[in-house]
This record gives structure tokens, C-alpha cells and sequence, in this order.
């Protein structure tokens, strides 16, 4: 299987293949639609492929497999958008570091991307706080992007949410029989139903607990079909990230 996802990782321009994961079953957000003003849509020559996450006016956090290799040609990002179509405030990504221990979706699946100038803040674009607290099973939370709303789909347009539930490494191991041994404490997983889950397109996105930002959508397989969500735990690569955000101070 590991050599499955290296195929997967290596055919793909800017994601992982199947791995990549959307919103599938969850809600539309039209209600408050820019209530996520900290996502973005991160692009390779105008097509959206990941999600991420402001944590300051430079800084984008967001996934390792989003990216095959640190080369920033056409890659930007759009922030303030609830809708792709929106124009938002679109800004060149000028530099990507990947986790020097990131290894497929294993390890360490987090990058952050350096904008070309700052994001202006306002009510539609805002930073997150990284939360530095260990998280259990039990936890309610909600994860958000623009990816397939099925499988095999195509991205959605709206922004779409979903609120989920945490599992333990154990009960996460348990629910992906032939994959148990890819969990690990790096990884916080959730589950909510079949029919409901991230999908492609939502990789790099933003797991929330308490509102702060406690993990990034990393992967699942298949789509919404009764396994779990699987995300990069931010506590497992907070040391590194705040390092790499300091030098850019």
C-alpha cells in the first residue's frame, strides 16, 4: 500500500490521486458565508486544488501533498471567498517549505506557504489560532473546503462545512482494517457517517476545535464511504511551525 501512494502521489500535478480529499454530505455555507475567514483556496494556474489556513497576514498553513516539490510557478492563493467564482484577494505564493520529516501521508503532512506581499484584513479574511492543546476522541469540531461533494465529482463552488466527531488512535485503527498501520499519533481522525467526509479538493484545509485551528486535512480512503477522516495533528509539528514562522518575522 505504501507503494500505491507514492504511484498516487507522483501521477498527480499538485495533489495525491484518490487520497485527496472534499465535503461530502455537509452543508452548504450560505447562512453566514463567510463565517471560515481563515481558508483559502490555494491555486496552480487558476484551478483550485487545496485548502489552508491564514495564520498571519504572510503565512498560509496547509498540507505537504499539496505540493510535488517547492517550485511556486502559478501557485497563488484567494482569500475572503465563500464562492470560487468570488475574486477575493488573490496573492502569489513565493515560497513553499514542506516538513523536512513529511513522508507521503504518513509523517508530518503540513507546509507552510509565504505570500508574495501581505493580506489586508478585514471581516472576510482573518488569521487562526493554532491551538497548542492535545486533542482526544470524543471532541466535537468542524472542518470545512470546496472539494467533491461525491466521488469521482468535480469541486464545489460554496464553501461547505461539516461538524465531526474525534476518534482515538485505537477506534481509528479499528474503522481502516487494511490501512490500521498508517495511523499514528501524528494523525487526528474523525468520522461522522457514511455519506459525510472530506473528499478531493479539500486537502490542506482546517480541522477546528474550540475554534482554533487543531489539525489539517491530509486524507481519506474512499470518500465518504464509512472510514476515516484522517488529519495532520497540529501539536505534532507545532515546534516546527513556529520556528518557521518566527524566521519570517
Amino acid at each position: 500500500m505504501l507503494r500505491l501512494l507514492a504511484i498516487l502521489h507522483t501521477a498527480s500535478t499538485c495533489l495525491a490521486g484518490n487520497l485527496r480529499p472534499n465535503i461530502v454530505g455537509g452543508s452548504l455555507v450560505t447562512t453566514v458565508p463567510h463565517s471560515h475567514p481563515h481558508l483559502v483556496s490555494i491555486r496552480k494556474y487558476g484551478y483550485h486544488t487545496c485548502g489552508g489556513s491564514i495564520v498571519n497576514k504572510r503565512i498560509v498553513l496547509t498540507a505537504a501533498h499539496c505540493f510535488i516539490s517547492d517550485d511556486t510557478t502559478g501557485l497563488y492563493i484567494v482569500a475572503g471567498i465563500a464562492n470560487l467564482t468570488e475574486k477575493g484577494q488573490a496573492i502569489r505564493i513565493a515560497k513553499v517549505r514542506r516538513h523536512p520529516k513529511y513522508k507521503e501521508f504518513l509523517h508530518f503532512d503540513v507546509a507552510i506557504a509565504t505570500l508574495q506581499r501581505p493580506l489586508e484584513f478585514n471581516e472576510r479574511v482573518q488569521a487562526i489560532a493554532i491551538s497548542e492543546e492535545e486533542v482526544g476522541g470524543g471532541v466535537e469540531c468542524i472542518t470545512a473546503g470546496w472539494g467533491y461533494t461525491k466521488a469521482n465529482g468535480s469541486v464545489s463552488e460554496v464553501l461547505k462545512e461539516l461538524r465531526v466527531k474525534t476518534l482515538t488512535k485505537e477506534q481509528c485503527q479499528s474503522k481502516q482494517p487494511y490501512r490500521n498501520n498508517f495511523i499514528n499519533d501524528g494523525h487526528i481522525c474523525t468520522l461522522v457517517k457514511v455519506g459525510h467526509g472530506v473528499c478531493q479538493g479539500d486537502s490542506g484545509g482546517s480541522l477546528l476545535g474550540n475554534g482554533q485551528l487543531i489539525g489539517i486535512t491530509s486524507w481519506v480512503w474512499p470518500c465518504a464511504r464509512g472510514r476515516p477522516d484522517v488529519f495532520t495533528r497540529i501539536t505534532k509539528c507545532i515546534d516546527w511551525i513556529k520556528k518557521e514562522i518566527s524566521q519570517e518575522d
